[in-house]
């Protein structure tokens, strides 16, 4: 609060952020999606995050120009492991693809529903969401579904290109500023960008 106040964002509590946030995506609104502690590693999986519709190759072009990304820089797709097995050919495990490292082809279906989150090549770098590792993504992502929106949402690091990722409230405010997204999410609490939103 104290780090959108001093930004002088308009903010509101909600009742249930994944489900706001997942109305919002299925509208085409890109989400910055800041929740809980950092995470480690090469990717963001859900703590620090933009996340928006992978079937907008639209919104991809639109969040390469808000965060200064290159146009052939890919995005992943996030999918919730009830909703995975329809993204890739092959024998690939779910456990293996939990962290969105490796690139694995993408299945007909998926290259047509799911455009904005596959590669030149053919291929995705796909994140299989368990309720487990990251509970409100995955019900984010479920919610999703089940409002009419496509099998996955794409999840790029909460961050301007050669900036590391956000890692406080007050970069999450600066970059989402920065960046002109649509809404923000710090938790359970919603700043809407310029646009409004919902």
């Amino acid at each position: 609060e104290a780090a959108a106040r001093a930004a002088g964002l308009a903010m509101g509590r909600c009742e249930d952020a994944p489900r706001e946030a997942a109305r919002e995506v299925v509208a085409g609104r890109v989400v910055a999606w800041y929740d809980g502690r950092d995470e480690f590693g090469p990717r963001a999986l859900g703590r620090r995050s933009i996340l928006f519709r992978a079937d907008r190759v639209d919104l991809a072009d639109r969040v390469n120009r808000a965060l200064g990304r290159d146009h052939f820089m890919p995005f992943g797709p996030a999918l919730a492991e009830e909703d995975a097995r329809e993204a890739w050919s092959g024998s690939w495990r779910d456990e293996d693809l939990r962290f969105m490292t490796l690139a694995v082809p993408a299945s007909e279906a998926f290259r047509s529903t799911c455009p904005a989150a596959v590669h030149v090549d053919g291929t995705c770098r796909p994140q299989v969401v368990t309720a487990d590792l990251v509970p409100r993504v995955h019900r984010l992502l479920r919610e999703v579904r089940r409002l009419g929106g496509p099998p996955a949402v794409v999840n790029t690091s909460f961050n301007l290109h050669g900036e590391p990722i956000v890692h406080s409230p007050v970069d999450a405010v600066a970059t989402f500023r920065r960046a002109g997204l649509d809404v923000l999410y710090l938790g359970d609490l919603r700043c809407p960008g310029a646009g409004g939103g919902i």
